[in-house]
Parts: C-alpha cells; structure tokens; sequence
C-alpha cells in the first residue's frame, strides 16, 4: 500500500492518520471469516482465506513502520492525534491488526496448514502485544477523553470502540492455542481470556449507551463518518465469536458437570448477540442508504476499511451459528454475509490503490 520513498516522507509522517492499520484488521477479518468454511461445498473460501491472510502478514509491518517512525520523529503529532476525540481511537487498529492476524494464523494451524508448534508460539506472541497494546491505547485515549474539559458530541462515534473491544478477540486465539498445543489450556488461559473478554465487552455495554445517546440527541454523523454507523457490528460479530470459544475452552479445561452446561450457555450469548448485530445491521443499513442518497454517494478515505472487519465479524459468527444449531437458512444467511465482507473488501481494496497511486489518500 505504501513505499520507502513514502514512509521517509517527513510531511507524510507528520499527518499519517491513526487508523491506516485498519486495512490489515479489515483484511485480517476476511481471512478469519473465510477461513470459517462459509461454503462448505467448495474450496474457494478457503484459498481465499489463505491470501487474505499472506496479506494481512505482507502488510501488518509495511504499514506498522509508519506508526513507529512517526512515534519517534513526531511525538507531539501522535500525541495531539491520541488526544482527539474524533482519531485518537484509531490508534486502536494497531493492536486490534496484531490479534487478528494471529487469529487467522492460527486457524492456518489448526487446519494443518502451517506448522502447529511454530505457529502457536507467533500466534501467543501476536496475541499477548495486541492484548497489551490494546490495554495502554484505551486506558490513554480515554484517560485523554476524561481529562478534557469537554468533548463535543459530533466527536463521539464507533470508532471509540475500537481500543476496548479487540480484546473480545482473545478467547477466540486461546482456545485455538490449546489445540495446537494442549498443554497450554491451563485454568491461568481460561482466567486469561476471560478477563479479556470481560474488559472488552463489559466496556462496550458501558460506552454503548453513551454512543446511541450521541446519535439519538445530537445531530447525525457526516457522511465522511458512515463506517462509525457500521462499527457497531464488530462488539456484536467478534463478541458472539469470543463468548463461544470462551465457553469451549472452559468446558474443556474445567470438565465435569460444567463441560455439558457451558458451550450451550455460550451458544445462547452468542445467539443473543448475533440477534442485536442483526436488528443494527438492518438499521444501520437504512441509515447509510439514505446517507449515500442524499450525498449521491459516500466520501472515501482509510476510516472506510471500517466497513471490512464488521462485516467479516458477523459472517464468522453467522456460520458458525448455523453450523452449531444444525440450521440451514442461518448458514445460508452466513454465506451471504461472507459474500458481501468479500465484495466490500474488494472495493475497498481498488479504491485504496487508486488513492494511494494518486496519492490523495494520504491527505486528512
């Protein structure tokens, strides 16, 4: 997506926006609903899932260097930007791009695609700085938010879900983990990653009403700001995925009476959530049509790729579902979920190469 030349640009540096890693988390979200088998009468899915993921791996350091240079050469840009309410949030894609590509390398693995052990340790390694980065991202954005005398409510968005609810994703690598390597599904993992879920979705229950009450008293967000509609998928998609493997792992480490009890209370967490990510999905739907009718379209830029990972989170979900509760129409709505993340993924895609061939993706 980028080049040498460019990253050394020291203007480019200077106003490299906060969420350009949100092209590996969107990418990384494709591979992981690819890779869930949403056609299971074919081997598309899967091969797909293999390139989004070589992707996803290609571009997780090309478009981390940027972040890094300019965090040594500009700390006073990426301190006014973490202090923003309307980017400082994006910064969250950093650590959210961690996880996910070790989720979907380590769905590789316990397919027999990659190497089992190898894979396991880069998958702990990704995940443990994800885990760790997406802790310090959100306690400093929103220490930040809480320090400021006011934050106007055209500010608060979705996006602010970002640094808190990637940590939903954790169980869903652990439980994967004590596959590929059974020693490790100790208490201390199902402790692990309960604890990350419980902060990630804990946290979305109590920033959600504050978000939906910005969007019920004040006025709409602008165009340029429609992926914020969208977001509202991913707590509900990459939460339902967490709660499932958290209650798998539990049952497998913990056994006895429990084994039987938790996977189905885990199943119906995950329902429940797939039924909220649904009705919003709907919502959120017409909203943007009307939004896209009115503005005869909708503006481009790298907060777009905040189209990808939603759409992903809820295809994975929704296969999944049909797949657990033995019913063919859910399946088939999963299939449809996944057609559309690819095709969005794709415009996307096209559109980000134009831009930054053109170079205007690059201005804010």
């Amino acid at each position: 997506m980028t080049t040498t030349d460019r990253v050394a640009d020291p203007s480019r540096l200077l106003t490299w926006h906060p969420g350009w890693l949100g092209v590996v988390l969107g990418t990384g979200g494709a591979a992981v609903a690819s890779l869930s088998d949403p056609v299971g009468s074919t081997d598309l899915d899967t091969w797909l899932g293999i390139a989004f993921t070589a992707m996803a791996v290609v571009l997780l350091p090309v478009l981390a260097v940027p972040y890094l240079l300019r965090a040594r050469r500009h700390r006073h840009a990426v301190a006014a930007d973490l202090t923003h309410p309307g980017v400082g949030a994006l910064f969250g894609t950093l650590p959210a791009s961690l996880l996910i590509v070790g989720l979907a390398l380590a769905m590789l693995a316990v397919q027999g695609r990659l190497p089992a052990t190898a894979t396991a340790w880069t998958a702990l390694a990704l995940m443990l700085v994800g885990a760790v980065g997406a802790l310090l991202v959100g306690v400093e954005f929103f220490s930040r938010i809480v320090r400021a005398e006011q934050t106007p409510p055209a500010a608060m968005s979705g996006a602010w879900f970002i640094p808190i609810v990637v940590l939903v994703l954790v169980p869903s690598v652990v439980v994967r983990l004590a596959v590929l390597e059974p020693s490790w599904a100790t208490t201390g993992a199902v402790l692990g990653a309960s604890a990350a879920w419980g902060a990630g979705f804990v946290l979305f229950l109590v920033l959600a009403p504050v978000l939906a009450w910005r969007l019920a008293t004040a006025s709409a967000p602008p165009p340029h700001m429609a992926a914020t509609w969208w977001i509202w998928l991913a707590p509900a998609g990459a939460g339902g995925l967490g709660a499932l493997a958290l209650s798998r792992l539990t049952a497998r480490v913990v056994g006895g009476p429990l084994a039987d009890a938790l996977p189905v209370a885990g199943l119906l967490l995950a329902s429940a959530l797939w039924g909220f990510g649904t009705w919003w999905a709907i919502f959120a739907g017409r909203v943007l049509a009307r939004l896209a009718r009115d503005n005869r379209g909708l503006p481009f830029h790298v907060g777009t790729w905040g189209f990808v990972f939603p759409t992903a989170a809820m295809s994975a979900l929704t296969v999944e579902l049909g797949r657990s509760w033995d019913v063919p129409l859910v399946s088939v709505i999963g299939t449809v979920w996944w057609v559309a993340c690819v095709l969005v993924w794709v415009r996307v895609a096209i559109q980000t190469w134009s831009g930054v061939r053109r170079g205007t993706i690059f201005s804010r």
